[in-house]
């Protein structure tokens, strides 16, 4: 992978995760927002995700926006602002067991989009890097036996 690429695995992809992010029955989803970016995100356990990536993300915009080159558009800007601030990635990502499942939505005005997304996206990033730090599940370490948590 390029350092700064987003390869195809990355993408979210299965219906079944994505109506999870949206359903308000199931417990689990949990959403960080700043200006005009809002992410939704959830764990799911690796035996039901059979994948080796720490992280699958989907984009995409409020439905306001009509006309499909639009909303091609901004998910493109969407994509390169997720892309060129993958170093601010959380570090904390679960790559035992888990897998990150998010979305990413842009929620303002298409005249304003080139220029709202680069500047929100990595202030929504950084919450989202701090939200995780609450929500991964700690491995319990046996203070006598300190290599069983490895």
């Amino acid at each position: 992978m390029k350092p700064f690429g987003l390869p195809r695995e990355t993408r979210l992809k299965r219906k079944k995760w994505i109506q999870s992010l949206y359903s308000r029955d199931e417990q689990g989803s949990l959403t960080v927002a700043t200006g005009s970016i809002r992410i939704l995100y959830r764990l799911v356990a690796l035996e039901t995700a059979d994948s080796r990536i720490p992280f699958q993300a989907g984009f995409t915009m409020a439905r306001g926006i009509r006309k499909a080159t639009d909303r091609n558009h901004i998910k493109r800007h969407l994509r390169e602002a997720f892309r060129r601030n993958r170093m601010l990635w959380p570090s904390e990502i679960p790559s035992e067991g888990y897998l990150l499942v998010m979305m990413v939505l842009y929620r303002g005005n298409l005249s304003e989009a080139a220029k709202r997304i680069p500047a929100d996206m990595p202030v929504a990033l950084k919450r989202l890097q701090r939200a995780l730090k609450d929500v991964i599940p700690v491995k319990q370490v046996d203070a006598c036996n300190p290599s069983e948590g490895d």
